[in-house]
């Protein structure tokens, strides 16, 4: 049996921010998303360069790699 102090249910990033801070504090949690991580997820919520920063992580460490758009169209 696999015992942990908090369950998170998707793994977006409210989900993993969850669990990056839960684990700052020493708390356990396991994350459980139906998907398969990595996935592609072009928007990344909105991950930036600057937001890497903010968390104290390493654009060159980030382990997937940022994909860069040089043009957004948006449609209505």
């Amino acid at each position: 049996m696999i015992k942990t102090d908090v369950l998170i249910v998707g793994g977006g990033p409210a989900g993993s921010s969850c669990a990056r801070r839960l684990k700052q504090e020493n708390i356990s949690s396991i994350v459980l998303d139906k998907a398969k991580f990595p996935r592609f997820k072009p928007c990344a919520g909105w991950v930036t360069p600057q937001v890497l920063r903010w968390v104290g992580e390493e654009v060159d460490n980030y382990p997937h790699g940022l994909t860069e758009f040089t043009q957004l169209r948006c449609f209505t």
